[in-house]
């Protein structure tokens, strides 16, 4: 039995985007990651702050040895190695949980763009158009994020290992294009440096995904619906009258 097709006006596949209601496909991926984030990042804060009071208090010793002093711990140290964990888990929450924000929003975007075209550059083209945040554009900064978190520390690698780090922030840009193959790279952390964050800081991967959650404004449904409504109102000129095919 072969499967139906359906032609279908570009602007149908948009509407899952732009619904103000329950349907938004985007809202209700990221709707339950936000609230989980923001339990996690209170959490976090709560175990951050116990851990810092205990460190704060804590009695340390110096027990000397063949060259050093080493500092020890003395006290109860099973409270405070469970502070230690704690805090460490609800991190790595936090992390994971805006790490899953930025990559579903990055894959919904992209795949809404698949269904109508299939053309890499002209994809590149819709995600740089629309509303901006701080001198970035929006779309494109959710993929570029979306790709940092997932190469963040290969780029810190790539830093370290070509010495980066001796130039100043202006020509950090212009010596990583000295090097063959990390278009992607350099393409990304521009676009980031246009949200607001120094090529310093994103190439040491010092930049978080919370960070990067809080400047893409994903937080709040209201204002994720706000561009997302602005960029599909910018992009459909462009499709105006063309039908897909739905296989």
């Amino acid at each position: 039995m072969s499967t139906p097709t359906i032609e279908m006006p570009v602007e149908f596949l948009f509407d899952h985007l732009t619904d103000d209601s329950s349907e938004n496909a985007f809202l209700a991926a990221l709707s339950p990651l936000r609230d989980l984030l923001l339990v996690s990042k209170q959490e976090h804060s709560l175990a951050d702050k116990h851990l810092r009071n205990m460190n704060a208090t804590a009695q340390w010793v110096e027990v000397p040895d063949t060259k050093t002093k080493k500092r020890i711990y003395q006290g109860d140290y099973e409270a405070f190695a469970e502070a230690i964990l704690d805090e460490t888990y609800h991190s790595k929450a936090v992390g994971g949980l805006a790490t899953a924000m930025l990559i579903t929003s990055s894959d919904l975007l992209k795949a809404s763009l698949n269904f109508v075209t299939k053309d890499r550059d002209e994809q590149t083209k819709m995600l740089r158009q629309g509303p901006k945040t701080e001198e970035a554009h929006w779309a494109n900064a959710l993929v570029c994020a979306a790709n940092y978190v997932r190469h963040a520390y290969e780029w810190k690698a790539f830093y370290l290992e070509q010495k980066l780090y001796e130039f100043q922030d202006s020509g950090l840009i212009e010596a990583s294009r000295q090097h063959k193959g990390l278009g992607m790279m350099v393409t990304n952390l521009e676009e980031l440096n246009r949200l607001g964050f120094s090529l310093r800081e994103l190439f040491s991967a010092d930049v978080t995904k919370v960070e990067l959650v809080e400047a893409l404004c994903l937080l709040e449904d209201e204002q994720i619906h706000k561009m997302l409504v602005e960029w599909v109102r910018a992009i459909l000129p462009k499709f105006k009258h063309r039908t897909v095919l739905i296989h």
